[in-house]
């Protein structure tokens, strides 16, 4: 990398505490190296001392977030985070870490079995940039020659014939990773995830229209795709939503899924209670706006873009005859409560949906339509 970061694994010990296993620094052109290597190293020794449990419901820290969830988190300032919620943060401040990523390492025992997480691997920088594309391309690379895992290698691998670094083919998992990673970066942002396809029909808690006999209709969830938080509160709301599941027209998420459109409200608080879909979560008084915005990373007579099949790990290979789901996303984006004008909110939506046409050059389609709720 051009860019100095630390790189940590965190594995359960047999007390089922997450221990810090390995510490490397990367080389760094953009820094005093001798300065930068040193504050990381030190950051690297001092969480040494800490060990995260991940039992018993618990998911202490970032990495054990990620360990109990099986999906990354990416932030671009763990100083936003507060102590409850990163408990390194007196390192943090002292060493001056800013961005950091958790991303989740799996084994698998044999074909058709289920994925299981056996690591972390934690990379801080003392920057607010993650290059998060190159990250996950390179980390998936590293482990699969260990026969281990990382997120997202068993999604479908899209093609496109000019995408940033030459690189033709990309899991769909480095172009969430960018899009998550370029949101994150805009001003009045506060918490983005992405949503996608389930195939899970048993799930215990779905969120569903009380009338709801439409059939079928898509599950979609966001357990195992990535998300960028920027401030503290979100982050119960992210635990809460990987246990759960919305169908296709429920909510800000379900609706920009089904009308393909950007759907949006500037004040979450606002909403009447038995309209609001998110009463029953934390972030029901929340006096800021969301806005769903759905996207298609490959779709029929898209310029330019293809799905090729591809090998999964205990798997026959992608199912082509669901494409449509497994390449569409909804990512659900919260903006700051500093900003409640309807207008000023417009504008960042606005900028946010020309950023996404700008990554995927045409290559992938935006619901750019914007919706009122």
């Amino acid at each position: 990398e051009n860019d100095h970061c630390l790189i940590q694994v965190w594995f359960p010990n047999q007390q089922k505490r997450l221990q810090n296993a390995v510490v490397a620094c990367t080389n760094s052109e953009e820094y005093a190296e001798e300065e930068v290597a040193t504050t990381l190293t030190h950051f690297g020794e001092r969480s040494k001392l800490y060990k995260f449990q991940v039992e018993e419901g618990l998911a202490e820290g970032l990495p054990g977030r990620v360990f109990v969830s099986g999906r990354p988190e990416m932030t671009l300032d763990v100083q936003r985070y507060g102590k409850r919620n990163y408990l390194r943060m007196d390192e943090a401040i002292n060493c001056g870490i800013k961005a950091a990523v958790g991303i989740p390492v799996y084994t698998r025992e044999g074909p058709g079995a289920q994925r299981e997480t056996v690591a972390v691997v934690e990379i801080s920088k003392v920057s607010e940039k993650l290059n998060m594309e190159r990250l996950s391309c390179r980390l998936a690379d590293v482990f699969e020659s260990v026969d281990l895992h990382t997120w997202g290698r068993e999604s479908p691998a899209i093609k496109f014939g000019n995408w940033p670094f030459n690189i033709h083919v990309q899991r769909t998992s480095a172009i969430l990773n960018t899009l998550i990673e370029a949101v994150c970066q805009l001003p009045g942002i506060q918490y983005a995830s992405i949503w996608g396809h389930s195939s899970m029909s048993d799930a215990a808690e779905v969120q569903k229209p009380a009338a709801a006999r439409v059939s079928p209709l898509a599950l979609l969830t966001c357990d195992a795709l990535p998300c960028g938080v920027q401030n503290a509160r979100f982050i119960e709301y992210r635990q809460s939503c990987s246990s759960k599941y919305v169908y296709e027209g429920f909510g800000f998420v379900g609706r920009a899924w089904q009308k393909n459109c950007s759907v949006w409200h500037s004040e979450i608080a606002s909403i009447p209670a038995h309209v609001n879909p998110y009463a029953n979560f934390s972030v029901a008084n929340f006096k800021g706006g969301v806005v769903a915005v759905p996207i298609t990373l490959s779709k029929g007579g898209l310029g330019g873009t293809d799905v090729t099949d591809t090998q999964q790990p205990g798997g026959s290979g992608c199912a082509c005859g669901s494409l449509p789901n497994q390449t569409k996303y909804v990512m659900e984006i919260f903006m700051t409560d500093l900003c409640p004008d309807t207008e000023q909110q417009r504008s960042l939506i606005v900028n946010m949906l020309s950023l996404f046409l700008r990554i995927g050059g045409g290559r992938f389609e935006i619901g750019v339509l914007l919706e009122y709720w």
